[in-house]
């Protein structure tokens, strides 16, 4: 049995019809008919789904021909035209208006075998239908994939471009993709990746599948680009060809560029900041010392000269432990709200005097530049140093530019750096017309005795600008070009008061008279200090107690009868620290105050949870004159508070 077969018989005579209907049984169908004679009940028919159509050529209302016209438009069904007398034209013309085949009366035996012939490949025509609209849903589905990726997609025939996806276009720089397409390796990738990657191309066209490999871009405009490149063997448009994969991968390489760069500045800084405050426990009782030799002798002594000039040394070391401390982001800054138009104006006879006549300096202003909080001594450090630096690569003259503006970064914000968080920030950008860096120095410029070329060199100025910069919680970048110069770009947080007045740094100190007969405990572990401090003060007419450290200090605080009118006490220290010291104080000592010295300074104050004014900070070295002037000023506050 060859299974049940629905069959529509276009037939004007019954008997021929049944004579169909006996063949089809004949061939071992089990046939379900239904006949129908005209137009109006082949259209009816039609609603009902056939296996297949046999019709008779000649009808007296239409012809096969006709029917033709009206089944093909709505199935495939397989038709079969059946007549008495058909010429040969006339079954052709019937195989092109969509029969499948065409039988004569007379040899009606051959209608089951036809039957079978024409369903079998009305079925392969339906299978090669779904296959390739299968076949044409994946190929969009595949060029949709292609066209809307966010990587690179490049094919290559004979290692020439032939396609390439938008973002390949945005990824080159180019406007279209016919500015690419013909281009070879050579023309799309920077020496020496260009040989790599042709090397590669190779490899897949023999159809191996080439390791993927980190190469640089040759765009027609826009930023340099690195990407990941993944190569694999395709057939496009039936020839071998090579598909590339490009994923831009230039921010993940920028932004562990700055974390390698950030990770060796921190521990430059650590290391900085712990030679600096050796450093400073050193220098201030050289320094104490060499200003109590000083005070002792008439400049007319021949050894006055000599002490002058160690005087001069120890002064040059101390503005070094300085640089160490802006380097490590541990010096005492005093913020204000200040604006920065201000201090480069204050600062630009400095600079044009460390200028060269080539050097022509050009400075643009906003009029309506937001304050920010800064030092404004550090800042012009900040100015003169980048000037120095800009002045180093101009040998032969140039131009620099100091800019200054507002800026406010969002969430949307396409030229917002990485790292930096969404707000208000006043930017000042100092570019220079000088030689420029190679992009390995540009990696290395803020780490210390690096020069511009990348090279090892004898100073820390960008480093010492950097640390200012950071802790100041601002961000500086720096963008060269071989040739072009460089741009040194700050951004500092803007603050939202108005413009703050800075206190006079030459304010002359309360009379150290104030705080005589007057009982200091001076606390600190390294002994030449402690010895060098409590020789100054007594030298000054205070009464002086001592401690190597906290724990000792409180024990003086137990036993000592007499009164002590203020601690003067170093920050880091064995056993117990100063902070940890003053909040045991009060336990013994209520409403003493306290002076806190340290080479560390505010940041480790902070990190120990003491927020402190200048006023009550001595920062490292210290001289003769700021240790009693200091101590007298926190005298006289309290004189003054206990008065009220």
């Amino acid at each position: 049995m060859s299974g049940q077969l629905r069959a529509l018989l276009v037939e004007d005579c019954k008997d021929d019809a049944e004579l169909l209907v006996k063949e089809l049984e004949r061939a071992g169908y089990e046939c379900v008919s239904e006949r129908v004679h005209d137009e109006n009940g082949l259209r009816a028919a039609l609603k009902q789904p056939w296996d297949v159509i046999i019709c008779d050529y000649r009808l007296p209302q239409f012809d096969g021909a006709e029917a033709l016209k009206i089944i093909r438009p709505i199935t495939e069904t397989p038709v079969l035209i059946v007549s008495g007398a058909i010429g040969e034209e006339t079954a052709v013309e019937a195989l092109k208006a969509g029969a499948d085949d065409y039988l004569l009366k007379d040899r009606i035996a051959r209608l089951g075998p036809a039957v079978k012939r024409a369903l079998r490949e009305a079925n392969l025509r339906r299978v090669k239908k779904s296959t390739e609209s299968a076949l044409r849903e994946s190929e969009e589905r595949y060029r949709q994939l292609v066209e809307s990726s966010p990587d690179g997609m490049l094919i290559f025939e004979n290692g020439k471009l032939v396609y390439a996806n938008p973002s390949s276009v945005d990824l080159f720089g180019a406007r279209t993709p016919m500015d690419l397409l013909g281009r070879g390796a050579a023309d799309l990738f920077k020496r020496p990746d260009d040989e790599l990657v042709l090397k590669r191309l190779e490899e897949a066209m023999e159809g191996r599948t080439p390791m993927p490999a980190e190469v640089h871009l040759n765009g027609l405009s826009g930023p340099a680009r690195v990407v990941e490149l993944a190569l694999k063997s395709v057939v496009h448009h039936g020839e071998k060809a090579v598909q590339a994969t490009c994923r831009d991968i230039s921010l993940r390489r920028q932004l562990e560029q700055e974390l390698r760069q950030n990770q060796r500045m921190e521990a430059v800084a650590r290391l900085a900041a712990g030679v600096a405050h050796d450093f400073n426990n050193l220098l201030t009782v050289l320094i104490g010392h060499i200003g109590l030799i000083k005070s002792g002798l008439p400049h007319t002594d021949p050894i006055y000269q000599d002490v002058q000039q160690a005087a001069a040394v120890a002064d040059r070391a101390f503005h070094l432990t300085h640089q160490l401390l802006a380097l490590s982001r541990k010096q005492t800054l005093s913020l204000l709200p200040l604006s920065l138009n201000t201090v480069i104006l204050q600062t630009q006879s400095l600079i044009l005097r460390g200028l060269r006549d080539e050097i022509h300096l050009q400075v643009s202003l906003a009029p309506d530049l937001r304050p920010a909080r800064m030092d404004a001594g550090q800042m012009e450090h900040v100015l003169l140093n980048l000037a120095a630096h800009a002045k180093s690569t101009m040998q032969h003259g140039g131009k620099l530019a100091l800019q200054t503006f507002n800026v406010q970064f969002t969430p949307e914000s396409a030229d917002k750096p990485h790292e930096m968080p969404d707000g208000d920030y006043v930017c000042l950008k100092v570019s220079d017309t000088g030689v420029g860096l190679p992009e390995d120095a540009q990696e290395q410029i803020f780490e210390p005795f690096i020069t511009s070329s990348g090279a090892m060199g004898p100073g820390l100025a960008l480093s010492t600008v950097y640390g200012i910069v950071r802790q100041h919680n601002g961000h500086i970048y720096c963008r060269s070009e071989l040739g072009k110069g460089s741009t040194f770009t700050i951004y500092l947080p803007a603050h939202a008061s108005t413009v703050g007045k800075e206190v006079d740094p030459q304010a002359p100190p309360v009379a150290a008279r104030a705080g005589r007969a007057k009982t200091i405990l001076v606390v600190e572990d390294e002994e030449m200090l402690r010895d060098f401090a409590q020789l100054v003060l007594r030298r000054n007419g205070f009464t002086v107690l001592s401690a190597a450290n906290g724990r000792e200090a409180l024990q003086i605080c137990q036993r000592e009868n007499q009164e002590i009118d203020l601690v003067f006490t170093d920050v880091v220290m064995p056993a117990m620290s100063g902070p940890e010291l003053v909040r045991e104080l009060p336990k013994y000592r209520p409403n003493v105050p306290v002076l806190f010295t340290s080479g560390y300074t505010e940041p480790v104050l902070v990190d120990h949870g003491l927020h402190l004014t200048s006023q009550e900070f001595l920062s490292k070295p210290y001289t003769v004159q700021s240790l009693v002037a200091k101590i007298s000023e926190a005298l006289h506050r309290k004189a003054e508070k206990d008065a009220i």
